[in-house]
């Protein structure tokens, strides 16, 4: 019992990670400029970076069935920076959105990625393949 009510926590993080990333980047942009203000608004890129590296580190703890070699940490780094992407598309594309699609936000979303598939130390996901291999 414990074993999936870890598993299903792992998920909800990460379902909430993507969906928190969604809405934030495409809110309007008149709601985004009237509640930050200019100062805040300079750690942009770093505020980009921290929410990828949580997408990605919430991904790896819910999706990765093993120990996460450089293959499968790269293919994490390379889902969460479509996924970065796509959203930046959808930003210059959807009207309501009003917002730019921008290089150095698309950069700055992959290096937080980056960072977390390389610094999510493997016990964290060996722990799930030990206990699910005993059952």
């Amino acid at each position: 019992m414990n074993r999936h009510l870890n598993l299903l926590l792992r998920h909800a993080a990460f379902a909430t990670s993507v969906l928190l990333a969604s809405c934030a980047s495409l809110l309007p942009r008149e709601t985004v400029d009237s509640d930050i203000p200019r100062s805040v608004q300079a750690f942009e890129l770093p505020f980009h970076a921290g929410v990828y590296f949580v997408v990605t580190l919430t991904a790896m703890l819910a999706l990765a069935r093993h120990r996460p070699n450089a293959a499968t940490r790269l293919n994490f780094v390379l889902g969460a920076t479509i996924f970065g992407a796509v959203l930046e598309i959808l930003q210059a594309m959807l009207p309501w959105v009003a917002r730019t699609c921008t290089l150095s936000d698309f950069f700055s979303n992959m290096a937080g990625a980056a960072l977390a598939a390389a610094f999510v130390p493997s016990r964290w996901i060996a722990v799930r393949e030990t206990r699910s291999a005993n059952t």
